[in-house]
C-alpha cells in the first residue's frame, strides 16, 4: 500500500468539531476489502508470536481508519494510469516471496523500523490520507516537516529489509519494478498537487521528496 501510497495532506489552522462524513469511492471501499483480509491475517500471525506481522496489522489497521475517515477529495477524479500505478504501488510488495524462517538481523531492523515510520506518517496524513493522488488538504506536521511523502520513504527500509533476508532474483525484481512504480507514481503527484500554490510554497520549504540529500 499509496502506499500505500498516497497524496500529501492537510495542516489544520483551525479545530472542526464536526462529526466527518464518509466520502468513499470504488477505490476506497476495495481498499478497505483489502486492508480487512491484510489485517485478518497479520493478527492471525501475530497471535502466533510473530512481532513483525504485529506491527503490519497495526500499520493496516491505520491505514484502514483513515481511509474511512478521509476528506472528499476536490477536483477531478484520477486517471486510470494513476489508479493502476496506485494499486501496484500498494500491492507489488505483496508479491514477495519468504520462506519458512522468520525475518531475522539487520533485515528484522529494517522491517520493524519501516512499519513504525510509515503507521506513524499513515497518522500524521491523518483525514487527507488517499490511495488515488487529489487535493485532500496540506499536511506540513510531524514528519511532513522532513520529506514531502514519509509513507513512501517507510516503505523503503520495509521492502529492503525483506529483500535482505529472503534474497532472490524475483524478489529482487519486484523490488525494481516497485520502486520504478514509487518514483513515477510520486511524479504523478506532485505534478498534480503543484498546481497549488501553498503545495509550491511547501515543496520549496521540505525540497526532498522522500530521502534527505538525496532526492
Amino acid at each position: 500500500p499509496a502506499g500505500p501510497g498516497v497524496v500529501a495532506g492537510g495542516v489544520v489552522r483551525r479545530r472542526n468539531w464536526h462529526r466527518p462524513r464518509l466520502a468513499l469511492s470504488a477505490t476506497d471501499l476495495a481498499l478497505l476489502i483489502v486492508m480487512t483480509a491484510l489485517v485478518k491475517a497479520h493478527l492471525e500471525a501475530a497471535l502466533a508470536g510473530s512481532l513483525v506481522s504485529l506491527l503490519f496489522g497495526v500499520q493496516h489497521i491505520a491505514i484502514f481508519v483513515v481511509t474511512l475517515l478521509h476528506r472528499p477529495a476536490a477536483g477531478q477524479g484520477s486517471s486510470r494510469t494513476d489508479l493502476l500505478l496506485a494499486w501496484a504501488g500498494t500491492l507489488l510488495p505483496l508479491a514477495m516471496r519468504a520462506t519458512t524462517a522468520p525475518v531475522t538481523g539487520v533485515g528484522l531492523v529494517l522491517v520493524v523500523l519501516g512499519s513504525l515510520l510509515a503507521t506513524a506518517a499513515i497518522l500524521s496524513l491523518g483525514r487527507s490520507f488517499g490511495i488515488e493522488p487529489a487535493h485532500r488538504g496540506l499536511q506540513t506536521r510531524r514528519l511532513y516537516r522532513v520529506v514531502r511523502h514519509p509513507i513512501y520513504a517507510a516503505y523503503l527500509p520495509i521492502v529492503g529489509g525483506f529483500l535482505l533476508s529472503y534474497a532472490s532474483w524475483w524478489n529482487g525484481l519486484v523490488a525494481v519494478i516497485w520502486l520504478a512504480v514509487q518514483i513515477t507514481r510520486i511524479q504523478r503527484e506532485e505534478a498534480l498537487l503543484g498546481q497549488d500554490a501553498q503545495y509550491q510554497r511547501y515543496a520549496q520549504q521540505v525540497r526532498w521528496r522522500v530521502l534527505p540529500r538525496v532526492w
